[in-house]
């Protein structure tokens, strides 16, 4: 996947945005920047179940996306907790290409951190390209970024199962944790460790089995990084998907 031109745009547009009193991101209105929230390089604490709409992604710690035939929005079902869930829809065939819908939390990556979320996919696709849920890139802020790690989904033996890509290698790593569910919420979780040298760490675990473990690795060569969280995909059949995402956690401790 290709998010680095969608990052700078989303950079640009949250300089202006960051003069006006209010900021409104989806159906919601939500207070000015406060600079509140993010990630901040020590040991990061963030959470959003979407009870306060898309204000827990307002600038400058967050935005919200959608380029082509993506939207996203809030609904009241199904929800994981609370009352509401956020909802991330594509058409990758009205874009003729990548559609995308999804919220980002910026700033420096914590040394370690638990980066979570609930997903509900609500029925199967045929996934013959990128389906993607999580995506970790890094960089100087205001300049082109570069992708770290992707949690997607592939398909195999008629069901979807989640895959680890090491953008800094070029390698996939396949879940042992087995399909997910669908029509169903379930539980994704990455423990990073960033590292420049070989003792970094990334491990997946899918409600709360571990998937993948990796180790002894470069995690991470930059000081700065976004985590997208929602739905981005390129060549679904059928091209039209909703996922639901909830209860979104950045955390020191799983």
């Amino acid at each position: 996947m290709r998010p680095q031109a969608v990052a700078l745009s989303a950079i640009a547009l949250l300089a202006t945005l960051a003069c006006d009193p209010t900021v409104i991101i989806g159906t919601h209105h939500c207070p000015g920047a406060s600079g509140e929230g993010g990630l901040d390089g020590s040991v990061a604490q963030w959470q959003s179940g979407f009870e306060e709409g898309f204000c827990d992604y307002g600038p400058p710690a967050g935005f919200c996306i959608a380029t082509g035939a993506g939207s996203y929005s809030l609904v009241t079902s199904p929800v994981h907790s609370g009352t509401y869930a956020a909802a991330f829809s594509i058409d990758d065939a009205a874009d003729a290409g990548p559609s995308q819908a999804r919220c980002v939390e910026q700033g420096a990556f914590p040394t370690t951190a638990f980066y979570g979320a609930w997903y509900y996919v609500p029925e199967q696709a045929q996934n013959g390209g990128t389906w993607n849920l999580f995506h970790f890139q890094g960089g100087v802020p205001g300049q082109p970024l570069h992708g770290l790690w992707d949690v997607s989904l592939v398909n195999g033996n008629g069901s979807l199962h989640a895959v680890i890509f090491d953008f800094l290698d070029g390698t996939t790593t396949d879940s042992t944790a087995g399909p997910i569910p669908i029509g169903q919420w379930f539980h994704l979780e990455v423990y990073f460790r960033r590292s420049r040298t070989a003792n970094g760490e990334l491990t997946l675990w899918q409600d709360g089995a571990m998937a993948v473990d990796l180790t002894n690795l470069v995690t991470d060569d930059t000081d700065w990084g976004q985590w997208y969280v929602g739905n981005w995909a390129d060549r679904l059949a059928p091209p039209m998907s909703t996922l639901y995402v909830d209860d979104v956690t950045v955390s020191s401790t799983r």
